[in-house]
């Protein structure tokens, strides 16, 4: 199980990168033409920082998660995922 203060960290990372949506679908942007669809990639980002960083701060604490871990930081990352979807759609209609 995700210790109270990695998942406050997740989460509060999660919420974080919600509201720096914006950076990352000027990112996938550039691959747009590459892609089918540049908002997926922008989620897959946003998604992919946040693995990096949980995955970090267990190597920090000279750690590996346990499978229970991955299973939960995905079910994180799930709770939020319309939300997450939902800055990338709002940051491109800005555009």
């Amino acid at each position: 199980m995700i210790t109270k203060e990695n998942k406050k960290f997740v989460s509060d990372l999660i919420d974080y990168y919600i509201q720096t949506a914006s950076s990352y679908m000027d990112l996938a942007c550039i691959y747009k033409d590459h892609t089918k669809s540049a908002e997926d990639v922008a989620f897959g980002m946003i998604a992919g920082s946040v693995y990096a960083s949980f995955m970090q701060v267990y190597q920090h604490q000279q750690i590996s998660p346990s499978l229970e871990d991955i299973n939960e930081f995905n079910s994180m990352i799930k709770a939020k995922a319309q939300e997450i979807k939902k800055a990338v759609v709002e940051s491109n209609k800005v555009k």
